[in-house]
């Protein structure tokens, strides 16, 4: 017997259940004995239905800007495909989830939130997108707290900022700003609203990948630098042609020079004289006026001092005093000292008979000249028969440095013993060979806790081939412990040394004594220690082995953080090389003999020693004729604008102050003291907190040259700190009681 026929099954119904029973459909018995049988399906058949996957499609994930959170932004309308006749509907909203909340590629999102609903919604299980992808980019981070600063023309694009940079993250994201902000103009050149570029930052912290960083929109302005023209000086008398007035332009930056920022041609005028060839024909104080460029980068305005730069005398009779700072240059005298054409000065002008007019000259030893009534003219006579007279009894030596220039010049010293001495110059191997001495010994230096400048070795007495006289013996004084800073404007220089050099009596009687040189240098030792706070060494008719012992010891033992001052007041001369034509200048020291240049001491060896001085800032203010020849170097220009003295501090400084160019100076003639000496002691009293020296030079340059024919020279010695801005500061200090 068999069974016959096709075997179904049918489930009571379509849904979903578990153990649903089962029903066999379709059997039937065959065979020969087929009728004996009744066949009976199995009741306990039972099955499963389990619901059936609903994929949804129709979803697409969106790329987004990163905003700290994981949610992801769906398009399209959800669908899907039941089957038969099946009644299905999909309710919910799909919502859209990153894997996490930071920028990256092609992320996977995944998709929730829905849901089924109708007659058959059970019999069906939603199957959400499992390829969605999407990018989060970086946000914009914009950066705040930043502006720019105005600025005067400096010939940079470099843009001064003020502020901090700030960023504020999404939420509670960690993102700061790091770097230093650098700030850049366009162009160099004058303009307001520039725009400005930064660069320099960049976003750190734990989130900072998340973000693009967004600088902020900058303009600044740049306003013009000032050039200021500065007349020279000029005196006329009525009757005589105007002339041509010259002078000079400052305040250039950055290098920049007339020919290469400016156009045009300079020219001085003043209202006094239509033109050159104009005769001048009222007395009195007149304006010298600069004009004639034009400079894109740049305003113009006038010195103070041109607005009377012109005097005008009239014949016969004195100008109306010059105006100086608003008040009127007091009367000052000369003191005339010795017989007519005897010169006796230093503080004092010396005069000869021959050029005084009868009434000015007074009994020998007791008259004066009243220096507010005679014109230029007059004073630059008597500065003439005086120096007439000085090079007359100086021919002998003169002569024979004509022929040999480096008559005068000291040899190189071996040891310290011989730099002590005096009579040699102390070299760079021997300061190096003394401060290695010094480590090894820890002995004290200038800048040590018990440091001075020890006294040179007392030098053989020497004899005046003039006078034949025996000096006696000599010690120099000495700085002692460095002494502590009570308050400084400039805290930058640690210590601040002065030797101050005065001669008036020489033991060659056949050169002309002086009487003031020695008041002068005290006088100007008070203001040193007093009100600008340095230590000071006071040599008082030095002969040329004491002041050059001096300066070996100064040179030996100053520390690259001091500040060194050098004034000299005494005579000084020049003489011209026969075989070259250089003019070679001279100090004439107390034993200096008239008739033997080896005991003159050269310029040279001046700015030899003034080299090896190690301190970072070294000046020379040199009262005494010919002293411009000091002035080696470029000039040191005043500046209009702003200084910032750590920049000058940064380089080395040789500076050289000389009371005239290369010509005979007055020696007295203000309040008893040289005209450069009591300038520059007036202009230094009034210092308020510190000033380039410059600045310093260009006041009492003014002065001087407004009353007498003498031009103070200011400028480098050697080429320490040469086109770098570099200059000598004068500051105000207080020191500790001695």
């Amino acid at each position: 017997m068999t069974l016959t026929g096709s075997l179904t099954g049918q489930f009571s119904d379509k849904n979903v259940g578990v153990n649903k029973t089962v029903t066999l459909q379709g059997l039937a018995l065959g065979g020969s004995d087929a009728g004996n049988y009744t066949a009976i399906a199995p009741t306990s058949l039972t099955a499963s239905i389990t619901p059936a996957p609903l994929s949804v499609t129709g979803l697409t994930a969106q790329n987004k800007v990163y905003d700290a959170t994981t949610v992801a932004q769906l398009t399209g309308t959800p669908s899907f495909t039941a089957l038969g006749a099946d009644i299905v509907n999909l309710t919910g909203t799909p919502t859209g989830q990153f894997s996490d909340k930071n920028v990256g590629v092609g992320k996977l999102v995944t998709v929730t939130g829905l849901s089924l609903s109708g007659v058959d919604a059970g019999n069906y299980t939603p199957i959400a997108p499992t390829t969605l992808q999407a990018t989060i980019t970086p946000a914009p981070l914009a950066v705040g707290g930043l502006t720019v600063q105005t600025k005067v023309y400096d010939a940079s694009t470099s843009a001064p900022l003020t502020g901090q940079a700030t960023v504020a993250p999404l939420g509670g994201d960690t993102v700061t700003v790091a770097g230093t902000a650098l700030a850049q103009f366009g162009d160099k050149n004058v303009g307001n609203g520039k725009s400005v570029t930064l660069q320099g930052l960049s976003l750190q912290g734990k989130e900072a990948g998340n973000y693009q960083m967004v600088l902020p929109t900058l303009t600044g302005t740049i306003l013009p630098a000032t050039l200021v023209y500065v007349a020279e000086p000029a005196s006329r008398t009525v009757g005589q042609a105007a002339g041509a007035f010259a002078g000079l332009v400052q305040g250039w930056v950055a290098g920049e020079t007339q020919a290469t920022a400016a156009v045009g041609t300079v020219k001085f005028t003043s209202p006094a004289a239509a033109s050159p060839d104009s005769v001048l024909s009222v007395a009195g104080s007149f304006a010298i006026t600069g004009s004639g460029l034009t400079a894109a980068n740049y305003t113009f305005s006038q010195a103070p001092g041109n607005a009377q730069a012109l005097t005008v005398t009239a014949v016969g009779g004195p100008a109306e005093p010059p105006l100086i700072e608003a008040q009127r240059l007091q009367t000052s005298t000369l003191v005339l000292i010795g017989a007519p054409n005897q010169h006796s000065n230093g503080g004092v002008l010396d005069l000869g008979a021959s050029i005084m007019a009868p009434a000015q000259v007074a009994a020998p030893g007791s008259g004066s000249v009243n220096t507010a009534t005679m014109s230029k003219e007059s004073i630059q006579g008597l500065l003439t028969e005086r120096e007439r007279v000085k090079r007359q009894a100086l021919g002998v030596a003169l002569e024979q440095l004509s022929l040999n220039p480096e008559l005068a010049d000291n040899r190189l010293c071996t040891n310290r013993e011989d730099a002590e001495s005096g009579k040699c110059l102390v070299t760079e191997a021997l300061i190096a060979e003394l401060a290695q001495e010094r480590v090894n010994d820890a002995q004290p230096t200038v800048g040590g806790k018990a440091a001075g400048l020890p006294p040179p070795a007392k030098p053989a007495p020497s004899v005046s081939p003039a006078a034949a006289t025996v000096r006696p013996a000599w010690v120099a004084p000495t700085l002692g412990p460095k002494r502590p800073v009570v308050s400084a404007s400039l805290p930058q220089i640690q210590r601040k040394i002065a030797v101050l050099i005065g001669v008036n009596d020489y033991e060659d009687k056949s050169i002309p004594q002086l009487e003031n040189a020695v008041g002068d240098a005290e006088a100007l030792a008070r203001l040193a220690e007093g009100p600008l706070g340095y230590e000071t060494l006071m040599l008082r008719n030095p002969t040329k082995a004491q002041v050059v012992a001096t300066l070996n010891r100064l040179a030996m033992e100053a520390n690259p953080q001091d500040q060194v001052l050098i004034y000299y007041a005494g005579h000084g001369d020049e003489a011209v090389a026969q075989e070259s034509g250089v003019k070679n200048g001279y100090w004439q020291l107390a034993d200096s003999s008239a008739k033997s240049p080896q005991s003159w001491l050269s310029n040279n060896d001046i700015g030899r020693l003034l080299n090896l001085i190690k301190a970072r800032q070294v000046a020379l203010l040199s009262d005494s004729c010919y002293s411009g020849r000091l002035v080696d170097g470029p000039r040191v220009r005043a500046t209009p604008g702003p200084v910032n003295p750590n920049e000058v501090l940064s380089d080395r400084t040789v500076v050289v102050m000389s009371s005239g160019g290369n010509a005979p100076v007055a020696d007295a003639g203000e309040g008893g003291h040289s005209p450069f000496a009591f300038h520059l002691m007036q202009t230094l009293g009034k210092l308020q907190n510190w000033k380039p020296g410059a600045n310093v030079f260009e006041t009492v340059r003014f002065r001087v040259a407004n009353k007498f024919p003498q031009s103070p020279q200011y400028g480098y010695s050697g080429v320490h700190a040469i086109g770098r801005g570099g200059d000598y500061l004068f500051e105000q200090r207080q020191l500790s009681p001695r």
